[in-house]
Formats: C-alpha cells, sequence, structure tokens
C-alpha cells in the first residue's frame, strides 16, 4: 500500500477524534506511507487552501455533558423538586419535562 484517501482518515478521525495531521504522521512512523508522499502531503496541504480547510476541518462531535440534566431528573423522580423547577433548572417547558419523564 503507498497511499491512504482523506474519506479514510476522516473516519478514524470522527471514530477517534485524532487529527488527519497526526494520522498521516502515524502512518508516515509505520511505513503505511513513503515518507515523499507524507512531505507531499503537507506541500499539498500548504498549497491547496480548499484541501487544507478540509483537512483541518474537525469531524469529531463536541461533547455534551449531561450530568446536571441526570440529577435534575432524579430530583424530580424523588420528588425533591417540582416539574415546574426542573423546568425551570433546565431552561425549558414544563410540557418538555414531562415528555421526557413519561419516556422513563
Amino acid at each position: 500500500r503507498h497511499d491512504i484517501s482523506l474519506v479514510e482518515l476522516q473516519v478514524v478521525q470522527r471514530e477517534y477524534g485524532i487529527s488527519v495531521d497526526a494520522l498521516m504522521a502515524k502512518a508516515a512512523q509505520l511505513n503505511v506511507i513513503t515518507r515523499r508522499r507524507y512531505q507531499s502531503y503537507f506541500k499539498k496541504k500548504n498549497a491547496l487552501p480548499q484541501f487544507k480547510t478540509a483537512v483541518e476541518k474537525s469531524l469529531v462531535d463536541d461533547e455534551h455533558t449531561n450530568r446536571f440534566e441526570r440529577l435534575v431528573y432524579r430530583a424530580l423522580a424523588s420528588e425533591v423538586i417540582s416539574t415546574s423547577k426542573a423546568a425551570s433548572l433546565l431552561n425549558c417547558s414544563v410540557e418538555k419535562v414531562r415528555d421526557n419523564l413519561n419516556l422513563l
């Protein structure tokens, strides 16, 4: 194997959150691609703005913590707080809180 496609690298980036540059460096270290191919990747990246944009675009989803939301619903289920208080804490409507609570 002498080459690797951007699509292949982007799939790995989505899955593991590793940059395309880091993946290319590791591929060169492991001799998956040649040193010449690794150098030409950076030349292409610096010469073509569209390619650089595509390579540097992060495909990793932002992490979203839901601990606070879980704690609010736990307090609601334990009747420590009211539905309206839960809605206020979650910054949403009472109906949405009731709908989400009914899903459980």
